[in-house]
């Protein structure tokens, strides 16, 4: 969300004061110390944009505001990008084990799966290694997300190198 609002900002601003005041707009608090930071609405903590990739660093926001807008951007959105959804989808075989813990373990591999996700979105192509190294889990919990993130199309089957695309 902050990555699409400060998307949003840069696009629209001429100037980085306008970009400052696009966000204070949009509801953020900007503190500007070192590093540019921003805390939404609801959030407790400041969070500081470089954090949010390398395209969100102080020069790398200046240089964008410098020359991007909105007919660069429709320029880079030629490829149309899978969208991963939240699919919560409980399985239980005896309506009696439902518990509060069930849901915590529920809630953190839907957590899990959308953290690949996205990952996977980054990357382009995954392997069942990749995610066991990133993600600290073991191999049979791996192949179950990446086979998840088949199911509700984020991607594509295994290719021959056993990466997924």
């Amino acid at each position: 969300m902050i990555k699409r609002d400060l998307d949003s900002c840069i696009l629209q601003a001429g100037n980085y004061e306008q970009f400052l005041e696009l966000l204070s707009d949009k509801g953020y608090e900007v503190k500007q110390g070192k590093y540019l930071a921003v805390k939404p609405q609801g959030m407790t903590r400041f969070r500081r944009c470089k954090t949010l990739g390398d395209m969100y660093s102080d020069e790398v926001i200046r240089e964008r505001i410098e020359k991007e807008d909105i007919s660069f951007y429709r320029e880079q959105q030629k490829e149309v990008q899978p969208v991963l959804c939240k699919c919560k989808v409980r399985r239980y075989r005896n309506e009696k084990s439902h518990t509060i813990e069930g849901d915590r373990v529920n809630s953190a591999i839907d957590g899990l799966i959308e953290k690949v996700g996205m990952f996977a979105m980054e990357k382009k192509a995954i392997s069942v290694d990749q995610v066991k190294e990133n993600f600290s889990i073991n191999g049979e919990q791996a192949e179950s997300v990446i086979r998840q993130l088949e199911t509700i199309g984020v991607l594509g089957s295994k290719n021959e190198d056993g990466t997924h695309a």
